[in-house]
């Protein structure tokens, strides 16, 4: 079975990556349509997703950006960077201590164009 061209052109390969893939085989009709489900599978796209994704070499974690001179005189802020090629959604939560309990900031982080 093979990826449709437009599939590849359209950009859908990257969203196709972080689904779960199943391939069927059926029976076809002698006018066409399609016939008795002879077998079904899962796809393994592990290879794909690193394809895809695995030459990924910039920076991850946390970088802290001080603002103006010496971290003074502006505004400062914080960059987390994590890697994960198949997440549909990730969250980031900050506590302010180490034993859990509720969030003191929660935000939705961002795709970028490289996973």
């Amino acid at each position: 079975a093979r990826i449709p061209d437009a599939y590849v052109t359209e950009g859908y390969v990257p969203w196709l990556a972080k689904c779960q893939l199943a391939v069927q085989c059926k029976d076809v009709n002698v006018d066409g349509s399609h016939g008795r489900l002879r077998d079904a599978t899962s796809v393994q796209n592990h290879g794909a997703v690193d394809d895809v994704f695995g030459n990924y070499d910039g920076p991850l974690g946390a970088e802290i950006n001080r603002g103006g001179f010496g971290g003074f005189g502006g505004e400062s802020s914080v960059t987390v960077r994590v890697w994960a090629p198949t997440a549909r959604d990730v969250r980031f939560l900050l506590f302010d201590r180490p034993s859990g309990g509720d969030p003191v900031f929660e935000t939705a982080m961002r795709e970028s164009a490289d996973g």
